[in-house]
């Protein structure tokens, strides 16, 4: 098995408050979710090829880690926004965002379909861990939910534990705040020509206090 010890360089994240209740202060500073991109592929029409990610430490930059960022923008954060321009709807405030790939719904699914099935696209968009939405469309424009929290745990060791033309299977040791330590298994598959997670767990993506 191929194996990386690894621990998110994320430890400081934009978090949604504790509760549906009245939230008065807006928040002072804004978390930019990194930027989720695929890896390059090999050219077929003679120009640079560039080989697929094949080993743990690339699998886990290039894959794994970007696609929990994105997942993370809908269970421990909210995408970056400006902190000059809030609604506020039932009693929480809502900031107008400014990430370009969540500038409305249709642009959060297609940046979460670069790397997940559709069903994984429903659950990630229609869940909210919360009692409230993370995302509202106003006047034309998506405004998010603002707030400062901590995650209950990172990823502290991502290994391969199959891989093969069409399928790859990780196991991520999770470590949480509490000590408690837990592996959950990731599957990524090619369908369609395209690379994507079929299985992604997401009970361990949450705030403390949530």
């Amino acid at each position: 098995m191929k194996k990386l010890c690894v621990y998110l360089g994320i430890i400081v994240l934009l978090c949604l408050p504790a509760c549906g209740g009245e939230t008065t202060q807006p928040p002072t500073e804004i978390q930019t979710v990194p930027a989720a991109t695929e890896p390059e592929s090999s050219s077929a029409s003679g120009g640079v090829t560039v080989k697929p990610p094949e080993t743990p430490e690339d699998i886990y930059i290039e894959v794994f880690r970007p696609a929990l960022e994105l997942c993370m923008a809908f269970r421990t954060h909210t995408a970056a926004s400006d902190s000059g321009k809030s609604i506020r709807r039932n009693g929480v405030y809502y900031y107008r965002v400014t990430d370009p790939r969540f500038t409305s719904f249709a642009s959060m699914e297609a940046a979460l379909r670069g790397f997940f099935s559709e069903a994984l696209v429903r659950e990630i968009m229609d869940k909210s861990p919360f009692k409230y939405p993370l995302y509202i469309e106003h006047k034309g424009e998506t405004y998010a939910v603002g707030g400062r929290g901590f995650p209950i745990a990172m990823p502290a060791d991502f290994s391969i534990e199959e891989q093969s033309g069409e399928k790859e299977i990780y196991q991520v040791r999770v470590a949480f705040m509490t000590g408690l330590e837990k592996n959950y298994r990731y599957v990524r598959e090619l369908i369609g020509g395209k690379w994507i997670f079929t299985e992604f767990p997401m009970d361990w993506l949450a705030i403390a206090g949530a």
